[in-house]
């Protein structure tokens, strides 16, 4: 029996060491498919982040062509309105009623021009903040991978 047991002890041994084989290569295998999937994820965010850096250089490019824009309408309606107060001004003692209803109405004009122009330019301000905020996050994802 001494002998049937010597001749097992190799094969037990060999059966353990084979097991602490097998462990340590499926945790190779985890490794190895732990670190495809955060490569891969780190690829998905930095591709998210260069799409959003260009929408984000996109907004910016509209929104300074919108406020460019907003601007050129501003400064033609003051020109408008001071060339509509200079002609409104008359010399003293003659009285120009129509003048004064042209600088008004020019004044009004003036001021629906800008309250039209208000709300887009807030709305490009806002959205162009979202974008870098959103840019900003990807940065911070991305550096973290």
């Amino acid at each position: 029996m001494d002998a049937i047991h010597s001749q097992l002890e190799p094969l037990a041994a060999l059966n353990c060491g084979q097991e602490g084989l097998q462990y340590l290569c499926s945790k190779y295998s985890a490794l190895i498919s732990r670190l495809r999937e955060e490569t891969l994820t780190r690829e998905d965010a930095e591709q998210q982040k260069k799409v959003l850096e260009l929408r984000l250089k996109d907004q910016s490019e509209l929104f300074a062509q919108e406020r460019d824009r907003y601007l050129l309408e501003l400064k033609a309606a003051e020109a408008k309105a001071a060339a509509s107060a200079a002609a409104a001004i008359v010399p003293a003692g003659v009285s120009s009623p129509t003048g004064a209803a042209a600088s008004a109405a020019t004044q009004v004009a003036t001021s629906s021009t800008a309250i039209a122009l208000g709300p887009s330019h807030a709305e490009l301000i806002f959205r162009n903040n979202e974008l870098q905020d959103e840019v900003r996050s990807l940065r911070e994802h991305a550096a973290r991978w």
